[in-house]
C-alpha cells in the first residue's frame, strides 16, 4: 500500500461560503474511512459530504476526554485511577462558559466508560507526546487522512523497538460505532488497522508498530478492536475507498452539515 506524509501544520485548500468551510481537497479523519468501507453507497455520499463541509459553529464535544487520555498513561499503562482523578475534576470545576460545562460533563461520563476497560488494553512503555497539531496526516490515493491516537507508546520487544496507540471513539451516534459491519470486517478493526498504518509511516524507520498493541475503542459499546496480523485485503479495500472519495469529492454547497464534531481533525 503506497502512502505518504504531509505535515498536519499544512493546511488543504479552503473556500469560505458564509459560515460554511468548503475543503477542497479530500481529506476523512480515520473513523470516517473506517465507516466510509463497511458503508454501502447512500451513506458513503453521507459521509464525504459531510466531510467537505463545515459550519464555524460551537459543538459540544469530548475534547476534554481526548486531552486527559495521555495524563492518564505511566509506563505500566493507562491507569483507571488517574481517570476517575480526571472525572472527578470535571465533575466539581465550575465553567464560567456554559459550553466548556457541556463539553466537561459530556467527557466526564464518557471517561466513567473508559475506567473499567483499560485493564484490557496493552500499552506499557514510554510514552510519545503528540505534535502540538497533531501526527502528520496520511495521503492514501490522494486522500488526505487523519489518524490521531490519543496514546502512542514505545517499548522493548524482543530485543528491539516497537510502537503502539490506542486511539478512542467517544461517538453515542449509531453512525460512528465501530461495530459497523459490511458482513466481513467491523469499521473498528479497520480504525486499528489506520492506527498500525500510521505508527509504521512515522516510526518504522525506528522499528515500526507491534499489531497487537495498536488499538481502536469504542466506548460507548465497550469494544475493543486489535490490529489484524494480516490486512493485504484490509489495505486494497481502504486504497479502494480512497479512490472512490477522490472521484466524489466536487464542491456541493448544498451538501448536508454534520452535527457533531467527534471526529477532530
Amino acid at each position: 500500500m503506497a502512502t505518504a506524509l504531509i505535515s498536519a501544520t499544512t493546511p488543504p485548500k479552503t473556500k469560505q461560503v458564509g459560515n460554511a468551510t468548503f475543503y477542497l481537497e479530500p481529506r476523512m479523519s480515520a473513523n470516517q474511512l473506517a465507516q466510509f468501507v463497511v458503508s454501502d453507497p447512500a451513506k458513503q455520499e453521507t459521509i464525504v459530504r459531510n466531510a467537505k463541509k463545515v459550519l464555524a459553529v460551537r459543538v459540544a464535544n469530548y475534547q476534554p476526554a481526548r486531552s486527559s487520555m495521555p495524563k492518564c498513561h505511566t509506563p505500566a499503562g493507562i491507569d483507571a485511577g488517574k481517570i476517575m482523578e480526571h472525572v472527578v475534576r470535571m465533575e466539581t470545576t465550575t465553567f464560567s462558559d456554559p459550553f466548556d460545562k457541556q463539553c466537561n460533563d459530556l467527557s466526564a461520563a464518557t471517561l466513567r466508560r473508559v475506567a473499567p476497560l483499560v485493564s484490557q488494553i496493552d500499552c506499557p512503555g514510554l510514552q510519545i507526546p503528540s505534535p502540538q497539531r497533531g501526527f502528520d496526516h496520511l495521503i492514501i490515493e490522494g486522500v488526505r487522512v487523519s489518524v490521531q491516537p490519543e496514546i502512542v507508546v514505545s517499548f522493548a520487544h524482543r530485543g528491539a523497538t516497537k510502537f503502539g496507540g490506542v486511539m478512542f471513539n467517544f461517538s453515542k451516534t449509531e453512525s460512528s460505532s465501530l461495530e459497523n459491519s459490511n458482513g466481513r470486517l467491523q469499521a473498528g478493526e479497520y480504525a486499528a488497522a489506520l492506527v498500525f498504518l500510521m505508527l509504521g509511516a512515522h516510526f518504522g524507520a525506528k522499528g515500526g508498530p507491534r499489531n497487537v498493541n495498536c488499538y481502536a475503542i469504542d466506548v460507548y459499546r465497550d469494544k475493543i478492536f486489535v490490529a489484524p496480523g494480516s490486512y493485504k485485503t484490509m489495505l486494497k479495500n481502504l486504497e479502494a475507498a480512497c479512490r472512490n472519495i477522490a472521484r466524489q469529492w466536487e464542491i456541493d454547497e448544498s451538501a448536508s452539515i454534520p452535527l457533531e464534531n467527534d471526529d477532530l481533525f
